[in-house]
């Protein structure tokens, strides 16, 4: 297969392995070491937009082979087209989240929130992905067909009922479907001035526990995306418009 001829031409470069990034049409190659072990690790990339699922990865343990990864095969890119700018993006997400609510259990009651204040939104990461872990995906027929996608962070005043503290949206870049929405929440103890009030909110209460399915980890596309440590930067972005609001700036 001469595409692996292409992969190996990318390290003739090389006169000594040492950490390095190499772009060579729409490969990209990593190259990672630490004292005992190396790392070769090709991505597929169209225009800086990357798929990281769809790779091949060798491991070297003291000069040994470790371990071989080949997932280029398996998945396959569906559309390369991105018609959707972080401007729009950062729009749409923004109404989006506006318009969204959350369940939490409390007790033998199950409590919708569904009014909260929206402050601000950034795009996180623009990557591939595939669907499969959505509810509606996009190629039945091939649910490891990947489609660029942006995902974004849109982060709230305040920390709300279940220590939520932002909305993560995720938007297909080629239709701008939204195609996946969820609350952020911290497990960390939150400063009781950072906690909003009853009368921030609105919250609606009914009697009966919460079903399973409504019960899901923070959204992750396969493990293709490394989400930042986001209560710190709530934290600090709720510190910075309260210094602000009192004509003290950063």
């Amino acid at each position: 297969n001469i595409f692996y001829g292409k992969l190996a031409s990318m390290l003739d470069a090389f006169n000594e392995v040492k950490k390095t990034t190499e772009i060579a049409d729409d490969v990209k190659l990593e190259v990672s070491t630490s004292d005992n072990s190396t790392t070769f690790r090709w991505t597929y990339m169209f225009e800086g937009i990357e798929a990281p699922s769809k790779c091949v990865v060798l491991g070297y343990e003291k000069g040994f082979l470790k371990y071989f990864i080949n997932n280029w095969d398996y998945y396959k890119i569906g559309s390369t087209s991105v018609n959707l700018s972080e401007e729009e993006a950062i729009d749409i997400a923004i109404g989006n989240a506006e318009n969204f609510s959350w369940k939490m259990q409390s007790g033998n009651k199950t409590i919708e929130v569904n009014r909260f204040n929206v402050t601000q939104a950034m795009v996180i990461k623009t990557l591939f992905s595939t669907s499969v872990n959505i509810d509606n995906a996009r190629n039945k027929d091939a649910p490891l067909t990947m489609y660029p996608m942006r995902y974004l962070w849109v982060s709230l005043d305040k920390f709300y009922p279940g220590n939520v503290y932002g909305i993560e949206v995720y938007i297909w870049a080629d239709t701008k479907e939204v195609f996946h929405i969820q609350e952020r929440f911290s497990t960390l103890p939150v400063p009781d001035d950072l906690i909003a009030k009853i009368e921030d909110c609105t919250m609606k209460t009914t009697e009966g526990q919460l079903p399973i399915t409504d019960v899901k980890p923070n959204f992750l596309l396969n493990g293709q995306i490394v989400v930042p440590i986001f209560s710190m930067i709530m934290l600090a972005t709720i510190l910075i418009l309260r210094y602000k609001k009192n004509k003290i700036y950063w």
